[in-house]
């Protein structure tokens, strides 16, 4: 049975009840229209989901009671990271829409020199608020348990300067860029050399390319660049063909996943 869901902004694990407030009472009370009684989903992004029963509404918000733990494994084994080169607005929500559903587990919005959009603080502050509300949608439709976490970053050296933080600093973590200059290496051909990466940092820029010095400082710290094959392809698309492959090979799209004896072309 699939229930009606949630996601809370704060941890439940240690809680016998839960007030859902804000947007998310909103949207129990008037998009989903729940009754007293009714047993809902309830998930924090941090890993917990709870089966509850709505136990009060009122003007503070929607009390409900937890029931059970809701025990689900689909999480990505690939710890997978996108770096994406800001775009468009309608194109940003949908590439961290998808990404969130290909189990991506952080996104990493940042100016490349060649981007024909940037943000002030300000501006930053709303769309952070806007991509945290299409990440939360996008895991409630997808069954996850844990929210992608989204740092944006104001260039490439800044982007660069946060890789060893996030964990890629051991030989089990690739580093990957989409480039368009690049016409021989593929991922295919690079999952046969690193079989076994257990993270992934993707990289992929603006609708006019990298610069060349940018291309330079993505070499210089250890990234492998890639085609994406003969035909030009759009951001999103980019992005989507990316996280998808690097699944495929590296995550839990295929059970032949990390045996460099299976050929993913002949599997």
């Amino acid at each position: 049975m699939t229930h009606k869901s949630i996601l809370h902004d704060e941890a439940i694990a240690n809680k016998d009840e839960i007030l859902v407030k804000g947007s998310a009472a909103h949207r129990l009370a008037s998009v989903l229209r729940v009754r007293h009684g009714e047993q809902i989903e309830v998930r924090d992004g941090l890993g917990s989901a709870w089966l509850g029963e709505v136990i009060e509404q009122g003007r503070n918000g929607i009390s409900v009671r937890k029931l059970r733990h809701q025990s689900r494994s689909n999480e990505s084994p690939l710890a997978l990271t996108l770096a994406l080169a800001y775009s468009r607005s309608d194109r940003m929500d949908l590439v961290l829409r998808q990404a969130t559903e290909l189990g991506v587990a952080r996104v990493v919005p940042f100016r490349a020199a060649r981007s024909q959009y940037g943000l002030q603080d300000q501006q930053l502050k709303q769309k952070m608020l806007r991509w945290r509300r299409v990440l939360g949608e996008a895991l409630r439709q997808s069954g996850r348990m844990n929210l992608p976490s989204i740092e944006p970053l104001p260039d490439v050296p800044a982007l660069l300067a946060r890789v060893p933080e996030w964990g890629c600093v051991d030989a089990d973590c690739l580093r990957i860029l989409a480039w368009e200059e690049e016409r021989r290496q593929e991922l295919l051909s690079l999952w046969k050399e690193h079989p076994h990466s257990t993270k992934v940092i993707v990289v992929v820029g603006p609708e006019g390319g990298f610069s060349p010095a940018e291309a330079e400082l993505f070499f210089a710290a250890d990234f492998f660049s890639v085609t994406l094959g003969p035909r030009t392809l759009r951001l999103e698309t980019a992005a989507m063909a990316l996280l998808t492959v690097c699944q495929l090979l590296w995550g839990d799209l295929a059970r032949q996943r990390n045996d460099p004896g299976v050929d993913p072309e002949n599997a």
